[in-house]
């Protein structure tokens, strides 16, 4: 009995290891078969997500993606042509805004032989009566500079010295052969004066820099659009201010315009200000302002503040019926207006034949004023037609204002 006994035990403990081992490769099956099916649901989902961006999300992405970069590549190109082309910007502006500028007659044009007929001839800018009258709030007015005081000193030297004037002459020019020296006014010759409008950047003072003769530069003021123009023209010996009135057409208005019922406070702080602004210079002239100069109202108050402040008007006449004149006699105001405008059409034929037209009026009245703007083509003309001023003497404003 002990033998048959211990024979089945072996039995019994072989098939327990089977079904352990058994037990062991299911469990083995099993977590390959898990871990399986996961790798096959992953693929699965990439896959359907790749279909998806593909199909779907991918050309959307690619648009958007190169849209910004369209919109990136033209906001550069803008940024560029914007400060290299600023003076294109003016151009097709003023070309709007010709239809302000009218035709004058030019018998009605100048109103007498000396506009600015100062009492004392070598004073470049008041006499002593005017500047005792003038009152200007705690700002200094351009008062005759040092060169133009050494001036005055020579002239009279040379006066005194009888038949010694040529040779004292001679000693005075050598001394400071580096000395700026006002050209000499033949006053047998017509002087014509040719003023540019609407500067606002250094691009534009540059190309009227090259123009090999006088021309006369109007500054706008300082707006968002050209902050430096008024610390730009400090630069400039001789240049005037831009002033813009209200016109009938309000598309290009410039900042701060003036316009019909402004109250005399407001138009005399903007003059004020204009003259902190510009102390270097006295001379004004109308942007625009076919409606503001036209009004008897407006226009009696900004010749009271231009006089207070000792401003000089020029009358650009983008209307017929201005009544500038009028006010400037009612306040004794020194005042001009131009005769012609050079450039109401931008090309060059024109150019040339409204300066002919500049050149026969200056001949015939003896002086003339032609305004023009800062278009390529007028400048590129200006350069090349010196030609055509024989027997003229061109010059900036103020030799025209102060010798006439």
């Amino acid at each position: 009995m002990a033998k048959r006994k211990s024979h089945t035990k072996p039995k019994v403990t072989k098939t327990r290891k089977k079904k352990k081992s058994n037990s062991k490769n299911n469990n083995t099956q099993n977590s390959i078969l898990i871990y399986l099916n996961k790798a096959i649901l992953f693929l699965i989902i990439f896959i359907i997500v790749f279909f998806v961006y593909t199909i779907f999300i991918k050309d959307d992405i690619t648009e958007i993606s190169n849209e910004l970069q369209k919109t990136k590549s033209t906001t550069q190109i803008k940024h560029k042509k914007t400060i290299k082309e600023l003076s294109k910007e003016f151009e097709e502006k003023t070309k709007e805004l010709t239809v302000e500028y009218v035709d004058n007659d030019e018998e009605s044009i100048i109103t007498n032989k000396k506009p600015f007929d100062l009492e004392k001839k070598h004073n470049p800018i008041f006499t002593k009566e005017e500047l005792d009258k003038i009152t200007i709030d705690e700002i200094k007015i351009n008062q005759p500079k040092k060169e133009e005081k050494e001036k005055i000193e020579e002239e009279i030297i040379i006066n005194k010295a009888g038949d010694n004037k040529k040779t004292i002459k001679k000693e005075l020019h050598t001394k400071e052969k580096t000395k700026y020296i006002e050209p000499t006014i033949n006053h047998n010759k017509a002087m014509l004066a040719i003023v540019i409008d609407d500067i606002s950047n250094n691009s534009q003072v540059r190309k009227i820099q090259a123009i090999p003769y006088p021309v006369t530069m109007a500054f706008l003021p300082p707006t968002s659009k050209h902050k430096n123009s008024a610390k730009i023209a400090q630069n400039i010996k001789v240049h005037m201010i831009h002033l813009p009135l209200e016109a009938g057409n309000r598309r290009y208005e410039e900042t701060n315009t003036l316009h019909i019922g402004d109250s005399l406070d407001k138009i005399d702080a903007r003059i004020k200000q204009l003259r902190q602004w510009y102390p270097n210079t006295i001379y004004t002239n109308n942007h625009t302002g076919s409606k503001f100069t036209a009004d008897d109202e407006s226009m009696d108050k900004l010749i009271k503040s231009l006089k207070k402040y000792g401003f000089y008007f020029i009358d650009s006449r983008t209307t017929a019926k201005t009544v500038i004149k009028k006010y400037a006699k009612k306040y004794n105001l020194k005042y001009m207006s131009r005769n012609v405008f050079i450039d109401n059409k931008a090309e060059k034929q024109y150019i040339i034949k409204q300066l002919k037209s500049a050149i026969k009026i200056a001949k015939k009245k003896g002086f003339a004023i032609a305004i023009g703007h800062p278009h390529s083509m007028t400048l590129q003309t200006l350069k090349e037609v010196k030609y055509l001023f024989k027997g003229i003497q061109l010059v900036n404003i103020n030799t025209l204002a102060h010798n006439k």
